[in-house]
């Protein structure tokens, strides 16, 4: 699921979110649906459909995030598929299977979405129970963005909310280090068993969205 996702235990204080952008996790299945974050007219940050357009930009980001953990002396699993597998490409209801993270132009974040529980370590039981499925989370390695994976995470979650019938939003991690880092979060993420040597199995209800914070507060900003 998460390519070294960092996750911190700070908590920012949030801008807030207007009330048409609460809404819009409703609609997300369309198209051109974006779900924004905004402080003040300055910053954009959408959550949308990976596009062919997009294609440069994820691989640029996986390469960068995979070289610094490469530089931190981390064995970076590549899971699969990944968003760059998947642009374009629907579920069986229609949803799009890769998405991007962006502030303006700029991809900070990707991750492909399933419709179902897959790969190793998962029961029978877990596979038929209705579940969307990240694979291959990756964000931007700089520090100021060390928040972007976990606003991914929300905003999925509650796009599972939405969608009909889905139990669990799911995910599977090769690193010891980030499993405990994501559960020591407290942010609803529980472990599966898992018999896997440095394989974790993780998975969350869908809920939904909270107020998320800006990504880096720049000068003149409060």
């Amino acid at each position: 699921m998460f390519a070294d996702l960092p996750v911190s235990t700070h908590q920012p204080q949030p801008p807030g979110i207007p009330a048409s952008a609460q809404a819009a996790p409703q609609a997300i299945t369309s198209f051109c649906d974006q779900l924004r974050f905004r402080r003040g007219e300055v910053r954009s940050f959408t959550m949308r459909e990976a596009t062919a357009g997009d294609r440069r930009a994820v691989e640029e980001l996986v390469t960068a995030r995979t070289e610094a953990l490469r530089r931190r002396g981390v064995n970076c699993v590549t899971p699969t598929p990944s968003a760059l597998d998947l642009i374009g490409a629907r579920d069986d209801l229609g949803g799009p299977m890769a998405w991007v993270f962006c502030q303006d132009d700029t991809v900070l974040g990707c991750t492909a979405v399933l419709d179902r529980t897959a790969g190793i370590g998962w029961s029978a039981g877990h596979r038929i129970e209705p579940a969307l499925m990240l694979s291959g989370l990756y964000t931007h390695p700089a520090p100021q963005y060390s928040e972007v994976g976990w606003w991914i995470t929300c905003w999925l979650r509650d796009y599972a909310r939405c969608r009909p019938q889905v139990q669990w939003l799911r995910g599977t991690v090769f690193s010891d280090r980030l499993q405990h880092r994501v559960l020591a979060r407290e942010d609803g993420w529980e472990a599966v068993a898992s018999s896997l040597p440095h394989t974790y199995l993780l998975q969350s209800q869908p809920r939904p969205l909270p107020e998320l914070p800006v990504v880096n507060r720049g000068p003149g900003d409060a």
